[in-house]
C-alpha cells in the first residue's frame, strides 16, 4: 500500500469517527431519522463543490453500464447513517466504533474472498484471520468497560 493511500484511509477514519460522533449528538436533539435526513441533505450540498471543481473528470454517459446494485450506495447511506448514530448514542463513541469496525471486517473478508459485488478475489488467510480475530478481542474488552 502506498503513503498516498494510507494518509487518504487515515483521513477516511478520522472522518467517519467525527462523523458518526457530531450524528449521534445531533440525534439526542432532533431523533434519529431527522438526523439521516439533514446529514444527507448537508451531504448533497458540499457534495456540488467537488462535483463542480472535478468536472472534467466525470463520465456521465456510462451511468446505465454499471450494475443496478452499484446504486444502492444512497440506500446503504441511510441505513449507516442511522445506525452509527443510534450505536454511538446508545454506547459511546469507543465502544460503538470498536464494534463497527469489527463487524466491518467479517463482512470485508467475505466480499474479498469471494469477489462478491464486483471486487477482486483476495482469499482469506490465517493471518487475516487472525488480524481481525485480534481486532474482535480489542473491540470486546471495550465493550465489556462499557
Amino acid at each position: 500500500m502506498n503513503w498516498v493511500a494510507i494518509i487518504v484511509g487515515v483521513i477516511a477514519g478520522t472522518t467517519i469517527v467525527l462523523q458518526s460522533t457530531v450524528s449521534a449528538k445531533l440525534s439526542t436533539f432532533i431523533g434519529l431519522w431527522q438526523t439521516t435526513f439533514i446529514v444527507h441533505i448537508v451531504g448533497v450540498v458540499a457534495s456540488f463543490i467537488p462535483l463542480f471543481l472535478f468536472r472534467h473528470e466525470a463520465n456521465w454517459s456510462a451511468w446505465n453500464q454499471a450494475p443496478w446494485y452499484v446504486y444502492l450506495g444512497g440506500v446503504f447511506g441511510v441505513i449507516i447513517i442511522y445506525t452509527v448514530a443510534y450505536t454511538v448514542s446508545n454506547s459511546g463513541v469507543t465502544a460503538g466504533i470498536s464494534l463497527i469496525i469489527a463487524s466491518q471486517l467479517v463482512v470485508t473478508l467475505l466480499i474479498d474472498h469471494f469477489g462478491w459485488m464486483g471486487m477482486s478475489v483476495r482469499p482469506i488467510t490465517l493471518m487475516k484471520v487472525a488480524g481481525v480475530a485480534f481486532l474482535f478481542m480489542g473491540a470486546w474488552l471495550v465493550l465489556r468497560e462499557g
